[in-house]
């Protein structure tokens, strides 16, 4: 099982909660525990659904999705507030 455990926001979002503002994750379990971008984790997840998920309670699936202008991007579930679980992971 691979795990996202930090994400990396793109210039000038750093402080977003909008996961289309995700530029890559952290992903420990993989080849070799590294940096990898949304469009890489996304196919990746396409074809090997449910490998991936959250370092953070409740260690949700993160799900490959496609945003209205066909951006590539990834969730996992919401906390009580409503916010994806991965917005709490630490940010680089």
């Amino acid at each position: 099982m691979m795990f996202a455990t930090m994400v990396r926001m793109n210039s000038g979002c750093e402080e977003s909660n909008d996961l289309l503002d995700i530029h890559s994750m952290f992903i420990i379990g993989w080849v070799e525990d590294k940096f990898l971008t949304i469009a890489q984790i996304h196919d990746y997840l396409r074809n090997h659904p449910n490998s991936m998920k959250a370092d953070v309670f409740p260690y949700s699936f993160l799900v490959p999705m496609t945003g209205p202008t066909g951006e590539k991007y990834v969730q996992s579930t919401n906390n009580e507030s409503g916010l994806d679980t991965l917005m709490e992971l630490p940010r680089e």
